[in-house]
């Protein structure tokens, strides 16, 4: 019987992100911020301009650091010093890019 040693830890790394994809380097849907979390908008894909001004007056808008507050029964983001509640449609408008600094949206 032959055993063999794996000592490349990227490769567990990579196999972890392929089984558990959260988050990519590039962005990914609001709704997978966990409460707590800063994102900062990368892109509003919208079909509706509705959709898109309202979340631009509301300043999200790409580059806007954004804050999960509450999840359940409505989703509660925070903007600067602006409290949002978001509907379904304008959540799945809405990509980010994980932001490890939020003192921007305290």
């Amino acid at each position: 019987m032959d055993f063999y040693l794996v000592t490349n830890p990227p490769y567990f790394e990579s196999r972890a992100r392929q089984m558990f994809p959260r988050f990519s380097t590039t962005s990914s849907a609001l709704k997978l911020l966990q409460v707590g979390e800063c994102g900062r908008v990368t892109r509003i894909a919208s079909s509706g301009d509705r959709i898109t001004t309202r979340l631009h007056e509301a300043g999200i808008k790409p580059g806007a650091l954004i804050m999960l507050e509450q999840r359940f029964p409505r989703f509660i983001v925070r903007v600067g010093s602006q409290r949002l509640s978001l509907s379904i449609v304008e959540i799945h408008a809405i990509s980010v890019r994980l932001a490890a600094d939020c003192s921007l949206a305290s």
